[in-house]
């Protein structure tokens, strides 16, 4: 029975030996090829270590180069700051000095206008006064023309009257003539001629007695 379990031992034997050897030949290509994957992942990670850099580097470069044109900036601000609070103190300053002569003048302005004021109310004051004189003169002249145009007015009336009264008058004499020497032509043609120098004769008579 031993004996024939020898030769299936042996066969096993063999068998565990194959596997082993495969198992090893895996091993040693495993190793190979980890081997190889750490070759090139050591390489990648030294060009990715060396881009990294050279990235960083440029990187730094750039930030460099900000930072000189921010310090640059910042300079040139500095400078614009002073130069705008030199102007803008200047120019304050000239606003003050504006603004306390625009003061002054403006004081003197109204001294100025409250003289001119009182002037005004002082001329003012005097043309009413003038006015009052010239309307109180005016009201005088008025009245006297008025008056003197009344008399003048009642004395040609009474002129008027005047004139048609003795016009009247010189008519009625007129009339009053006409008809005595008509009555006295008429009576002279009736003779009453004897009769007048009887009765002339007469009245002396009378005249005598008396």
């Amino acid at each position: 029975a031993l004996a024939r379990n020898i030769p299936c031992y042996t066969l096993q034997t063999r068998e565990q030996r194959h596997a082993v050897h495969e198992l090893k030949e895996r091993l040693r290509h495993e190793k190979l090829q980890l081997a190889v994957d750490a070759r090139f992942h050591k390489k990648d990670l030294a060009a990715a270590n060396q881009a990294s850099g050279r990235m960083q580097h440029s990187q730094l470069d750039e930030i460099m180069q900000q930072l000189t044109l921010l310090h640059q900036q910042i300079d040139i601000e500095r400078s614009v700051h002073a130069a705008s609070s030199v102007y803008l103190a200047a120019k304050a300053g000239g606003l003050h000095s504006d603004a306390s002569a625009w003061h002054s003048r403006r004081e003197e302005d109204g001294r100025n206008k409250e003289r001119e004021l009182e002037m005004l109310r002082a001329t003012h004051a005097q043309a009413l006064e003038r006015l009052a004189d010239s309307t109180a003169r005016l009201k005088d002249e008025t009245m006297a023309q008025e008056a003197r145009k009344e008399k003048a007015q009642k004395e040609e009336e009474e002129r008027e009257t005047e004139k048609a009264l003795h016009a009247r008058r010189v008519q009625a004499a007129t009339t009053i003539q006409a008809t005595w020497r008509g009555y006295k032509a008429r009576h002279e043609a009736k003779g009453g001629k004897a009769k007048g120098k009887r009765r002339g004769a007469s009245g002396k008579g009378k005249k005598g007695k008396k």
